[in-house]
């Protein structure tokens, strides 16, 4: 299975298959020794962004089943985040020194990469304390599966998950228009949640038009990587700025500060052209076009033998 719908199961079916497979991936991972500690983490964050990202797609249906849910994965991943954090650091480092590569002589900007691993490497050493970090969060994930007979989904229509695409894909446009107007990295920052949800729900419902989906889940997921990018700069940049004593004193610390500002300039500028494109149409006829592709897809599944549905 995978993270969408398929065309022959009913929907509160595959709302339940899909989150108990982000489950059990997150399990899985945590379990599988061959997997290093920073990896783990990397993946089984990324499965709890994918559950916030599924139930938000019916939002209004769970009414307050959403909050006590997404509550419940946010914190989790929450408190795995500082490794994350550390190893971004110094991948948002490289990414600078290798763009401007042929501006900054790499060798005498060493010591801060240095002093950003030996933060990286005290946290691998706590082999203890990132274990039992993960053993908690796997009993966390362990009791949120057993929670998910208990969504509320009997009556979930179709129209619901058009509803919710609706809602998100307001949000991005919103963000996209504001953003440009009064740029800040918490603007683009909050841009890039709304584009990755947006992401995941394309993602979610491709069996409705797989061709459209597709595509517009491959370039939600291409800002989203360009809203990354920009964002772990903004946090390099605050990381350093807090400290300039322990990276290389002020003056060091200006410069890189100047750099990421630059590269943030480029990748903004690559972003916008995308994302005006892809949250070019209103709300509104957004939810018409899709409502009737989820029309379509019903009469299609109608069309087909009701023990194919009912095995699914």
């Amino acid at each position: 299975m995978s993270y969408r719908m398929n065309s022959d199961e009913p929907v509160p079916h595959a709302i339940r298959r899909i989150a108990r497979e982000e489950i059990d991936a997150a399990i899985d991972a945590i379990d599988n020794s061959k997997i290093d500690a920073h990896q783990t983490v990397h993946q089984v964050r990324k499965r709890c962004k994918k559950i916030r990202g599924l139930i938000r797609l019916f939002r209004p249906h769970l009414q307050d089943t959403y909050e006590v849910e997404n509550v419940w994965y946010r914190n989790a991943a929450r408190r795995l985040s500082y490794v994350r954090d550390a190893q971004s650091l110094i991948e948002t480092y490289d990414l600078l020194m290798d763009h401007y590569e042929e501006e900054v002589d790499r060798q005498s900007f060493g010591p801060i990469r240095r002093k950003l691993t030996l933060r990286l490497n005290k946290i691998a050493d706590d082999e203890a304390g990132l274990q039992h970090r993960l053993t908690k969060f796997r009993a966390r994930m362990e009791e949120g599966r057993e929670r998910i007979p208990y969504w509320q989904l009997d009556n979930l229509e179709p129209q619901d998950l058009v509803d919710g695409l609706t809602k998100t894909y307001g949000r991005a446009c919103e963000a996209a228009i504001t953003v440009y107007k009064k740029p800040s990295s918490e603007r683009f920052h909050d841009w890039r949640k709304r584009v990755k949800y947006h992401w995941y729900h394309m993602r979610i419902v491709r069996p409705v038009w797989e061709r459209e989906a597709t595509t517009r889940g491959k370039d939600s997921d291409v800002l989203a990587g360009l809203l990354g990018d920009d964002h772990d700069l903004a946090i390099f940049r605050e990381t350093l700025q807090k400290e300039p004593d322990e990276f290389s004193g002020q003056e060091t610390v200006d410069i890189l500060c100047k750099l990421s500002k630059l590269q943030q300039q480029e990748l903004r500028a690559q972003a916008k052209p995308l994302g005006l494109r892809l949250f070019a149409e209103s709300p509104k006829k957004f939810s018409k076009r899709f409502g009737a592709y989820f029309k379509a897809w019903q009469t299609d599944r109608c069309d087909q033998p009701e023990e194919e549905l009912v095995a699914a």
